[in-house]
Protein backbone atom coordinates (compact mmCIF):
# COMPACT_ATOMS: atom_id res chain seq x y z
CA UNK A 1 0.00 0.00 0.00
CA UNK A 2 2.79 2.38 0.86
CA UNK A 3 4.54 1.87 -2.48
CA UNK A 4 1.28 2.52 -4.34
CA UNK A 5 0.82 5.83 -2.57
CA UNK A 6 4.44 6.75 -3.23
CA UNK A 7 4.06 5.88 -6.92
CA UNK A 8 0.82 7.89 -7.22
CA UNK A 9 2.42 10.84 -5.47
CA UNK A 10 5.46 10.80 -7.74
CA UNK A 11 3.41 10.50 -10.90
CA UNK A 12 1.06 13.27 -9.77
CA UNK A 13 3.91 15.62 -8.92
CA UNK A 14 5.66 14.81 -12.18
CA UNK A 15 2.55 15.59 -14.18
CA UNK A 16 1.89 18.73 -12.13
CA UNK A 17 5.40 20.02 -12.83
CA UNK A 18 5.65 18.99 -16.47
CA UNK A 19 2.33 20.46 -17.56
CA UNK A 20 3.07 24.11 -16.66
CA UNK A 21 6.63 23.77 -17.96
CA UNK A 22 5.35 22.44 -21.28
CA UNK A 23 2.76 25.20 -21.51
CA UNK A 24 5.38 27.89 -20.83
CA UNK A 25 7.76 26.40 -23.37
CA UNK A 26 5.02 26.24 -26.00
CA UNK A 27 3.97 29.82 -25.30
CA UNK A 28 7.58 30.97 -25.50
CA UNK A 29 8.11 29.24 -28.82
CA UNK A 30 4.90 30.71 -30.18
CA UNK A 31 5.89 34.18 -29.01
CA UNK A 32 9.32 33.85 -30.59
CA UNK A 33 7.74 32.78 -33.86
CA UNK A 34 5.34 35.74 -33.93
CA UNK A 35 8.04 38.28 -33.07
CA UNK A 36 10.00 37.49 -36.21
CA UNK A 37 6.96 37.71 -38.49
CA UNK A 38 5.31 41.03 -37.80
CA UNK A 39 4.33 43.04 -34.74
CA UNK A 40 0.96 41.79 -33.58
CA UNK A 41 -1.10 43.47 -30.91
CA UNK A 42 -1.86 41.37 -27.90
CA UNK A 43 -5.40 40.12 -27.65
CA UNK A 44 -5.10 39.65 -23.90
CA UNK A 45 -5.89 42.96 -22.18
CA UNK A 46 -4.18 41.90 -18.93
CA UNK A 47 -0.46 41.84 -18.36
CA UNK A 48 1.01 39.38 -15.89
CA UNK A 49 2.97 41.25 -13.28
CA UNK A 50 4.71 39.81 -10.23
CA UNK A 51 1.58 39.66 -8.09
CA UNK A 52 -0.36 37.75 -10.75
CA UNK A 53 2.46 35.24 -11.17
CA UNK A 54 2.66 34.69 -7.42
CA UNK A 55 -1.11 34.16 -7.31
CA UNK A 56 -0.88 31.61 -10.11
CA UNK A 57 1.94 29.76 -8.36
CA UNK A 58 0.02 29.74 -5.09
CA UNK A 59 -3.02 28.39 -6.94
CA UNK A 60 -1.01 25.55 -8.45
CA UNK A 61 0.55 24.85 -5.06
CA UNK A 62 -2.90 24.68 -3.48
CA UNK A 63 -4.13 22.31 -6.17
CA UNK A 64 -1.17 20.00 -5.66
CA UNK A 65 -1.51 20.10 -1.87
CA UNK A 66 -5.22 19.30 -2.10
CA UNK A 67 -4.54 16.42 -4.45
CA UNK A 68 -1.90 14.99 -2.13
CA UNK A 69 -4.24 15.35 0.84
CA UNK A 70 -6.96 13.54 -1.07
CA UNK A 71 -4.61 10.70 -2.05
CA UNK A 72 -3.37 10.28 1.52
CA UNK A 73 -6.97 10.23 2.79
CA UNK A 74 -7.86 7.54 0.27
CA UNK A 75 -4.84 5.48 1.31
CA UNK A 76 -5.82 5.76 5.00
CA UNK A 77 -9.41 4.74 4.23
CA UNK A 78 -8.25 1.77 2.14
CA UNK A 79 -5.95 0.65 4.93
CA UNK A 80 -8.76 0.91 7.50
CA UNK A 81 -11.16 -0.98 5.21
CA UNK A 82 -8.60 -3.76 4.71
CA UNK A 83 -8.08 -4.05 8.46
CA UNK A 84 -11.84 -4.16 9.06
CA UNK A 85 -12.31 -6.82 6.38
CA UNK A 86 -9.53 -8.89 7.89
CA UNK A 87 -11.14 -8.65 11.34
CA UNK A 88 -14.50 -9.72 9.91
CA UNK A 89 -12.96 -12.71 8.16
CA UNK A 90 -11.12 -13.78 11.32
CA UNK A 91 -14.26 -13.32 13.41
CA UNK A 92 -16.41 -15.33 11.02
CA UNK A 93 -13.78 -18.08 10.84
CA UNK A 94 -13.68 -18.26 14.63
CA UNK A 95 -17.50 -18.35 14.81
CA UNK A 96 -17.65 -21.07 12.15
CA UNK A 97 -15.10 -23.16 14.04
CA UNK A 98 -17.19 -22.91 17.21
CA UNK A 99 -20.52 -23.72 15.58
CA UNK A 100 -19.43 -26.88 13.76
CA UNK A 101 -20.39 -29.89 15.90
CA UNK A 102 -17.79 -32.61 16.24
CA UNK A 103 -18.21 -35.62 14.03
CA UNK A 104 -19.98 -38.52 15.77
CA UNK A 105 -17.89 -41.54 16.64
CA UNK A 106 -18.58 -44.59 14.52
CA UNK A 107 -20.62 -47.33 16.14
CA UNK A 108 -19.31 -50.90 16.23
CA UNK A 109 -21.69 -51.91 13.44
CA UNK A 110 -20.23 -49.21 11.16
CA UNK A 111 -16.73 -50.53 11.62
Amino acid sequence: MRNQVRHLTRSTLTAACLLPATMLLTAGLAAAATETDAPVESRVPVTLDGVALIAILLGFGGLIAGLLRHRHRLAREAKAAAAAAKAVVEESAAAAAKSVPPAPLPTPSQL
